[in-house]
């Protein structure tokens, strides 16, 4: 141990110029950034100091490692070591042991610097750093020791070099391709902060080998240096490819259960979840595009799928695919942002998307079949809407537009100027039919139901709903819709005849919940009641909503009967209560379960009545499972043991 002190302290003692460099730099911007006038001062002091901590510890790395061993060997000056009572090992040691204190400490200095300035950095992200810089020197003393040897072997090192960075680079393009980017800077290293700890080992190791057998020999030091070198490199490439296959192999049962979102085609059995929230494997949980009936299913990324629609016989999906820059990557919280804005289809401030493509998805009993098309950049596109009944049509929409897409092609076939559309319908007629919040002043708002023939462009309004600036479209089925229009108050639109019916409830209930039934009658919340009203306001029946109880979602998992899922505060308490929509009576009750998917309508078309999308339901572990006709279970994604 002494002898591997000897070396450091020495190897510290020539290089001291860099700590005094580090400290009276940082010394320099403290002054000026402790400075109160001018505001010059204390900004360019402010940026002394960012500026020394991202590039002095570098520098400082890059110095260092490239003159531990190099220089020495290079100007044969390691027989010097060699001919004392000295072993390898402990040489080895005593170097990289000086070198790692001046790097930290350099590092140290500037951190200090920039602690006083801007408030310091997070602990992962100084730890971080610490292993990159290490790493750094180690990569210095490996290239620049190959380079001094003056042997052959040095081309073939640059080329074995070049085949890895492309080997790597492909593995971590597969990664971000596959939705499991964020894997690559999660907390507190990541896959790179990993890679790049693994990385560093195997580099100082390989310096060890090259000191063991080489000694002061400059050719068979190289010679083990690189054998080790890219035995190790090797070795980590490979446990890579392994790792990400096992990574990207996720499956349904491996993520605990469904999570948010929950999107199932209204007819068919097409369904589209992601898994519980921060389960799958090394925490990666992609979105699953599934078929309810065979199980069959392709993993889709997180951050390229938006809310879908679905077309009228359930078999085709549609949504908007956004290209996400790999600089998002970068940048965890800036990831976030992106991730929440593609699925609320809004553009957050600093958030937007250049490219996007049309995802169309074929669901025939199989394994699901997703192609892109490109849609024309100049146009920013951020949500589907709604789908035509044989699939080959789709209505997407943007900031300020409304545009009809040929879904073979993704060209646009019609648009119209329209900015605030939440969701859209197809006619029969070939009519799209539109449901728009118009622009109005804080707190008032107004929903308006217009139909648009993309031949000619007409525009005729059906009805409009004036509210409050937090108002909700809650179902909507045929003519008729329901709004959410403030914190007591329902409104029932026919957009056939454009009259809208109001009903006001004594308790608060925002934004509630609402249901268009088969029979043509309505069910919504009312506080602390259910009500069931024909389409001209009458009250038809009524169920009771105890208090400190909510109305969760309702469903129709059978003509003539509702479902109705009710959410206490209390886990053991959550239920869903199957009732005779005609009466009110309830039929019977189902413990532990909700109603699966969107609790409101919005976007979504509410499931048909005897559909896969009406039977789901979740339990209270998150497994997704469906009620049969007979009352039987049948799970389709398992929760979490």
């Amino acid at each position: 141990m002494s002898a591997v002190l000897l070396v450091a302290r020495r190897e510290m003692r020539e290089r001291r110029f860099l700590l005094v460099a580090a400290a009276g730099v940082s010394l320099v911007a403290l002054a000026l950034s402790a400075v109160v006038a001018p505001a010059w001062a204390r900004a360019g002091g402010h940026d002394l100091a960012l500026g020394l901590f991202m590039g002095f510890p570098v520098a400082v790395a890059l110095a260092v490692g490239s003159s531990l061993i190099g220089r020495d060997l290079a100007e044969r000056r390691l027989s010097f070591y060699f001919s004392r009572p000295l072993s390898a090992g402990a040489l080895w040691a005593g170097k990289f042991l000086g070198g790692a204190v001046l790097v930290l400490g350099a590092f140290i200095c500037c951190l200090m610097s920039l602690i006083y300035s801007t408030g310091g950095l997070a602990r992962h992200a100084a730890g971080g750093w610490v292993v990159f810089l290490l790493g750094l020197m180690a990569f210095a003393h490996v290239a620049t020791a190959m380079y001094r040897s003056g042997s052959w072997l040095f081309a073939l090192d640059l080329g074995l070099g070049a085949l890895f960075v492309t080997v790597f680079g492909a593995q971590l393009r597969h990664l971000v391709s596959a939705g499991a980017g964020p894997l690559l800077f999660g907390e507190p290293f990541g896959v790179l902060g990993v890679v790049s700890a693994v990385a560093t080992a195997g580099m100082l190791a390989a310096a060890a080998a090259q000191l063991a057998y080489g000694r002061a020999d400059a050719h068979r030091g190289h010679v083990a240096l690189s054998a080790a070198v890219w035995t190790f490199a090797l070795a980590g490439i490979g446990g890579l490819a392994l790792w990400s296959a096992w990574v990207l192999r996720v499956t349904p049962a491996d993520v605990g259960g469904v999570g948010y979102p929950l999107f199932a085609a209204p007819r068919g059995s097409a369904l589209l979840f992601r898994g519980a929230s921060w389960h799958g494997r090394a925490g990666f949980s992609p979105i699953f595009l599934m078929d309810g009936q065979s199980g069959s299913y392709v993993r889709l990324p997180l951050e390229r799928v938006t809310p879908p629609a679905f077309a009228g016989d359930g078999r085709t999906a549609v949504w908007v695919a956004p290209e996400v820059p790999w600089g998002t990557y970068l940048a965890p919280d800036h990831f976030l942002i992106a991730t929440r804005a593609a699925w609320q289809a809004t553009t957050i401030a600093g958030t937007q998307y250049e490219r996007a493509a049309l995802a169309v998805a074929r669901l025939d009993g199989g394994a699901p079949a997703v192609q892109e098309r490109p849609l024309p950049r100049r146009h920013t596109v951020t949500m589907a809407l709604a789908m035509d009944t044989d699939g080959r049509q789709a209505l997407v929409s943007g900031p300020s537009s409304v545009f009809l897409v040929d879904a073979a092609s993704g060209t646009f076939l019609a648009s119209a100027p329209l900015s605030g559309v939440v969701a859209a319908d197809f006619l029969p007629d070939g009519t799209v039919r539109l449901y728009r919040y118009e622009p109005a002043a804080h707190p008032r708002a107004t929903l308006v139901v217009l139909e648009w023939n993309s031949r000619d462009g007409a525009q005729v309004e059906r009805g409009r709903v004036p509210g409050e600036f937090l108002m909700r479209l809650l179902a909507r089925h045929g003519d008729l819709a329901v709004v959410s229009t403030g914190a007591r108050e329902k409104a029932l639109l026919d957009a056939a005849s454009g009259a809208v019916r109001l009903f006001h409830s004594a308790a608060s209930d925002l934004p509630g919940a609402a249901l268009v039934l088969s029979t043509g009658e309505v069910a919504l919340t009312l506080g602390e009641e259910l009500r069931v009203v024909s389409r001209e306001g009458e009250t038809v029946a009524s169920f009771p909503i105890a208090p400190r109880t909510t109305a969760y979602a309702l469903r129709e998992p059978a003509p003539g009967e509702l479902a109705v899922g009710l959410w206490t505060l209390t886990i053991g308490e959550r239920r869903t209560v199957f009732l005779d929509p005609r009466t009110g009576r309830m039929r019977r009750e189902e413990k532990g379960i909700l109603p699966a998917g969107p609790r409101h309508g919005g976007p979504a078309s509410q499931p048909e009545p005897g559909s896969l999308a009406s039977r789901l339901f979740t339990d209270l572990e998150g497994a997704l499972i469906v009620l049969e006709p007979g009352g039987r279970r049948r799970e389709i994604v398992a929760a979490r043991e």
